[in-house]
Order: structure tokens, then sequence, then C-alpha cells
């Protein structure tokens, strides 16, 4: 029975499918890295949104040599909204991707209802430098502000 159980684990969770989580510094956390097949791939937001994505050479070459959980050297932390558009699916939803140091990119959902704003922030990324969240949020409410009052 145990040989059974060991042999289903094996054909469900293969060694080729180990995922891991990479850190940039001390400001936030990919979790759920993966290799598939050789390939490196980062995991998506309820399996199709591509959230999070890596900008450069360097930054994927080093998370490319990770076997296990890894902390890639941060930058200074510069945050700049790279793109902020209007969603298609829903009025009061606007899609705003954020480069980090050129580095990465991060896309967060902003809604804004002409009142309130709320900011959904990328479920594969966990943030672990508070003050440095808030700041990606101003940065977003203020671009989405501008835009409608434009």
């Amino acid at each position: 029975m145990l040989r059974i159980a060991l042999a289903a684990i094996y054909l469900l969770f293969p060694s080729g499918l180990r995922a891991f989580d990479v850190s940039y510094g001390t400001l936030f956390r990919v979790e759920g890295v993966q290799y598939k097949k050789g390939r490196l791939v980062l995991p998506l937001t309820n399996k199709k949104y591509a959230n999070v994505r890596i900008l450069d050479k360097d930054t994927f070459d080093f998370v490319n040599t990770c076997n296990d959980n890894c902390t890639h050297p941060a930058g200074e932390g510069k945050k700049t909204v790279s793109s902020l558009r209007k969603a298609v699916s829903r009025e009061e939803m606007w899609i705003g991707e954020v480069d980090i140091d050129g580095k990465w990119l991060l896309t967060f959902l902003v809604f804004y209802d002409g009142k309130h704003t709320k900011i959904v922030t990328p479920s594969p990324v966990v943030f672990t430098d508070a003050a440095w969240l808030e700041q990606i949020k101003k940065l977003l409410e203020q671009g989405v502000k501008n835009e409608v009052s434009s």
C-alpha cells in the first residue's frame, strides 16, 4: 500500500515541478516559482494572468540558478508606474504595471469609483516592506485620479 501511495505522489509531483520563492531584497517575495520541463516559470494569478515578470537578463539569470528559496539583492527600490490602462471588463477597474528598478514588473488592479480606491496586489507576491508597498499604492492611486480627471 505504501508503494502505491509513493508511486502516486511521484506521478502527481515529479521532481521537475519543484516550487521555490524568490525574494527581492527585503521588499517583496515571489512565491511559487517553478521549473517545468527545464524552463523557469513564474507563477500566474488565477492560473492565467502573468502579474509578475522579469525585465532584465541579469535578474533572469540569477533566478534561473536558484535551486531553492533565494534572495536577489535589491537595488534602490525605485518604483515607476510604467503603464496604467482602463480595464475592458469592469468600468471602475484599472490595470497598473509597476517597474521595480528595471528588474521586475508587477501588475496591480486598481478599483476607483470616483470616491474610493482599492488596490489589489499581485497574488504570487508577498510584500515584506509595508511602507514601500504603501508608496506604490499612492503612485497608482494618484495615476488613476489623474487619468480620470483628464
